[in-house]
């Protein structure tokens, strides 16, 4: 054993204990021997209550950090960590999700270090705890907007492509209820970028997706899978029912007039649907259920456009 580390650590925790938020634990007593003013304020606690209950209890949830990563530990294996941390004369950072006297919760980090006496024996721990809710909070919001980016499209708020097909490869492979879904294309979209610029393009994309939007359910899925095409994941849904969403979804595009303001005149489209659904096939793959609703919207395009598909009879379609 290095004999100069137990020095070095002494001479660390007489610094420690400069700090506000400090607190010390004995192993010889197995209770907290000291605790400042601001700990016990940050935690809404009397002396008496942490020496009689410790820490530990109001421990809702931990993470360590080793090695520059955040690692989740069982709260069962806490304490020993500790020990086992301090034993080797290494310090240890982690954060805790924490119930205050008042009911609220905060998170709090905690920087323990092994605590020894003049004469080199290891006695316990001195720590030092800061409130990093607000740190958390924001790394929360960042993550999650990090997670809406890379399954959103930027262009219409729909879900992406991969959110799609992450989703509906979930659900087939549950395989505990028919899913359908519907692809999605608009019909002569080139001409509209073609004649009148992908700016007007991108806005109608933009009020498509609109619509969309109004014939699903909270439970669906309505994603831009790229270009002009569209995807809808339908669950617990057979293709009768996909078929009546997609017929919905078909007139009202039809029906519709795109006002483009700023351009002051409107545009009028049409989309072709393809539908399919594990309740009609025998196989349920995710492949063998896109092949198929792509292959009937390809039918759809090629019999006249404008119209649903739920059949590979090129004599048979709706319109």
């Amino acid at each position: 054993m290095n004999i100069l580390k137990p020095i070095i650590e002494y001479k660390k925790n007489k610094m420690i204990c400069n700090f506000d938020t400090h607190y010390k634990f004995s192993y010889a007593e197995l209770l907290y021997v000291d605790i400042s003013p601001e700990v016990l304020n940050l935690l809404g606690y009397t002396v008496e209550e942490i020496i009689l209950t410790g820490l530990r209890p109001l421990i809702i949830k931990a993470r360590l950090i080793a090695k520059d990563q955040m690692i989740d530990i069982d709260l069962k294996e806490l304490d020993v960590a500790v020990q086992n941390r301090c034993k080797n004369f290494e310090k240890w950072e982690a954060d805790y999700l924490i119930r205050r006297k008042d009911e609220s919760i905060i998170w709090i980090s905690d920087v323990t270090y092994p605590w020894y006496d003049q004469d080199n024996n290891l006695i316990g721990v001195i720590g030092c705890l800061r409130d990093i809710t607000s740190r958390v909070k924001a790394e929360t919001t960042y993550k999650e907007k990090l997670l809406k980016q890379a399954y959103t499209d930027p262009l219409t708020n729909l879900a992406n492509r991969r959110c799609f097909f992450e989703h509906l490869d979930i659900e087939i492979k549950g395989n505990v209820r028919s899913v359908s879904i519907l692809l999605i294309d608009l019909d002569y979209f080139k001409r509209i970028n073609d004649q009148y610029g992908h700016y007007v393009g991108d806005q109608i994309l933009q009020g498509v997706a609109d619509k969309i939007r109004s014939c699903i359910r909270a439970t669906d899925i309505a994603a831009r899978l790229g270009g002009e095409e569209f995807g809808i994941y339908l669950p617990d849904t057979e293709l009768v029912k996909a078929e009546e969403v997609a017929q919905r979804l078909r007139n009202l595009i039809n029906e519709s007039t795109f006002v483009l303001q700023e351009y002051n005149f409107a545009i009028n489209c049409t989309v072709s649907i393809g539908v399919a659904s594990t309740s009609s096939i025998s196989s349920t793959t995710l492949m063998d259920l896109y092949k198929l609703a792509d292959k009937r919207l390809y039918k759809a395009k090629a019999t006249g456009r404008n119209q649903v598909s739920i059949t590979d009879d090129y004599t048979c379609f709706i319109n």
